[in-house]
């Protein structure tokens, strides 16, 4: 038994199960008796980011993975010593379905065709 937080190449190789706690609430986790709060991740800019790159606004707007995924390939860059270039594109590949939700479906095409 331990403790990690997600995502780590280590929650990506090894079949880990979460052990399950109380929902979350402030004054009971502060006396240790509720799980851990869930943390938000967001995608940050600078103000000028839609002007300059407007074409990778929608991306950005419609990007989301979650832990698994995530753990995966840092597994996966760990296990194979694969550049983050090589992963990437490795990811782009073994989770081809979320360039569905992430790209309008000529976009994604044309990526599916890029990395054949």
């Amino acid at each position: 038994m331990g403790f990690c937080y997600e995502p780590t190449w280590v929650s990506g190789k090894l079949d880990i199960v979460l052990l399950e706690d109380d929902p979350y609430e402030k004054d009971l986790f502060e006396e240790g008796k509720t799980e851990f709060p869930k943390q938000e991740l967001k995608i940050v800019s600078s103000s000028m980011f839609k002007e300059r790159a407007p074409e990778l606004v929608g991306f950005f707007e419609s990007y989301q993975t979650g832990s698994k995924a995530i753990a995966r390939a840092l597994a996966h860059l760990d296990e194979t010593g694969d550049s983050h270039e090589e992963t990437a594109l490795w990811f782009l590949k073994e989770y081809d379905d979320l360039l569905d939700d992430w790209l309008p479906e000529e976009q994604a095409t044309k990526v599916r065709d890029a990395l054949q």
